[in-house]
This record gives C-alpha cells, structure tokens and sequence, in this order.
C-alpha cells in the first residue's frame, strides 16, 4: 500500500506516526543525513495501515526491533514548510515500553539515511528539535492523551 502523503499542488498533506522512547533518563531521536535538527522515530502511515501498526511497522523497518506500544500520548495537527513546500501534517505519537533494550553501547547508531542518537534528558533545552512544541512534551511527558495544533514559521523554508 502508499503511504499516506498526498500533493494538493499548494500543500502536502502527510500522516506520520511516531514513538517516544526513553530509558532511564534518555530519549531516542533521529534525523536525515544532512538534516540540522533531530525528530522523534516513526514514519509515514500507509493506506489502509493504522497509526500504532505503522509506528511498530517502522520501528521494525529502521531499528530492526520489535517493540511494543504502551500507549497513544499525543495526536497532533503540525502546519510547517520544509524544502520550500507547505506542509499539513496529521501525527499520531505514541509511547513505546522497550527504551531499555534499544540501548546501544556507544550511545548511536545509524541506518543508510538516518541517524540515531540517545541524548539525556537534560540535553533537550539544547538541542534542535522538531517539531516545535516537541521539547516541551519529552520535558514534561503528558500523562493522558492530549491533542496538539502547531503552526510552525510559515516562511521558514527549509525546516532549518
């Protein structure tokens, strides 16, 4: 099946879903070779594919892990431009039990097109996180669902 990622021409319509992952005081992000900024794992949803079957599809896919879901924490609406092109994003986070054994012992790892790195809590204020309202969520983890709507900088155009 296609993922769920539809060109409207003015806008692109993405459904991704994604895993918060921690272990101890660690959180598991990734980002693009080339990329300036760290998001949290996870990847677009197929059609006819669910958003929890899609986080543990990808997880499997880029971590070559199986993992399990403890619970949906966020739903979250994200407007943003990234490579000079409108997005309008549906992202259903989600938080996974198994941080503990996703741990590497040099604290990274990498795949072809991606990069993996554990950061400790504390390093989040720091680091260059996507999308916006992120560093506030893996800084104080909401308890119950909770849905989210962020308009990123509109003109902003390569995601920087």
């Amino acid at each position: 099946m296609n993922d769920i990622n539809i060109n409207l021409g003015e806008a692109i319509i993405n459904c991704r879903a994604a895993a918060i992952i921690t272990s101890e005081n660690k959180i598991l992000l990734h980002k693009m070779r080339g990329d300036s900024f760290w998001t949290l794992a996870g990847g677009k949803i197929k059609c006819q594919e669910t958003s929890e079957d899609a986080i543990l599809r990808e997880l499997k896919e880029e971590i070559a892990t199986d993992v399990t879901v403890e619970k949906l924490l966020i739903i979250a609406e994200n407007f943003f431009t990234f490579d000079y092109k409108l997005f309008h994003e549906f992202c259903f986070i989600y938080k996974i039990c198994d941080g503990d054994k996703l741990v590497s012992n040099n604290n990274i790892f990498t795949n072809e097109n991606l990069i993996y790195h554990w950061f400790n809590i504390n390093e989040i204020p720091d680091i260059k996180i996507k999308p916006d309202f992120m560093k506030s969520v893996l800084l104080d983890m909401p308890s119950d669902l909770k849905h989210i709507v962020c308009i990123e900088n509109p003109g902003h155009d390569k995601g920087d």
